[in-house]
């Protein structure tokens, strides 16, 4: 599969940062914390903790002689990580400059024919984003089917929680749980452009691992359903 873009949607008009969504996210976080505070697992005694705010890391931890880190995805999410993109002068493209599975994806592809983002050179008016606007669209680049599992993995997260869908491993199941892998078809990334303010212009280029919720096999066990036959509510 090659690289794509959104050639049949119209010229973007910048996302704006999506407040609803955040709060909906961390309202169904905060749902799976509670349900799964004070829990059994094997013999072993766990409580849970959430992360505040829109942090690096697990977004709960379940703690006890170890901490095993969840990440939390409700039904309206499809993308995991978000990285910020820079210009590179020297070779003239957009890079993802730290390491990681985004920056791998990428490669050395060229994107936006390696036009830079107004932004980023202090061109800050609605006139300079208009020349650019019909190039800098959102570009897609196939990604492995358990990208998003690695990169959480590499973030200490063993477990993926997604609603309406159940829980997932990331790769090895510490708690013997048997949920499957997450592992799904057509994930790819996605670069697109941002803007952080009303009706502003666009002053950020993001990469974000983007999956086909459609395409993911459905776990036998969730965080906020039935539960795997090995973890049980403490009842005190």
């Amino acid at each position: 599969m090659e690289a794509t873009t959104s050639e049949t949607n119209p010229p973007p008009t910048c996302s704006p940062k999506k407040s609803k969504s955040f709060a909906a996210g961390k309202n169904y976080q905060t749902r799976v914390c509670e349900n799964i505070n004070k829990m059994e697992c094997n013999g072993e005694r766990f409580t849970a903790s959430e992360v505040e705010g829109a942090k690096a890391g697990p977004d709960i931890t379940l703690k006890s002689h170890s901490n095993i880190g969840i990440e939390t995805k409700n039904k309206g999410a499809f993308e995991g990580g978000c990285k910020k993109l820079t210009y590179n002068d020297t070779e003239k493209r957009l890079e993802i400059p730290e390491d990681s599975i985004h920056k791998a994806i990428l490669g050395d592809t060229i994107i936006y024919d390696g036009l830079n983002l107004p932004w980023y050179e202090g061109k800050k008016s609605k006139e300079e984003w208009d020349k650019v606007a019909s190039v800098i669209k959102d570009f897609y680049i196939p990604a492995n089917n358990d990208a998003i599992s690695k990169y959480y993995r590499e973030g200490g997260v063993a477990y993926i929680q997604i609603e309406n869908k159940g829980l997932y491993h990331t790769g090895e199941d510490p708690l013997n749980l048997g949920v499957p892998y997450f592992s799904c078809e057509e994930t790819k990334l996605r670069i697109r452009s941002t803007k952080h303010k009303k009706n502003g212009i666009c002053t950020d280029v993001t990469a974000a691992l983007q999956y086909n919720k459609r395409r993911l096999v459905k776990s036998p066990f969730s965080l906020d359903g039935i539960l795997p036959p090995s973890m049980k509510k403490v009842v005190e």
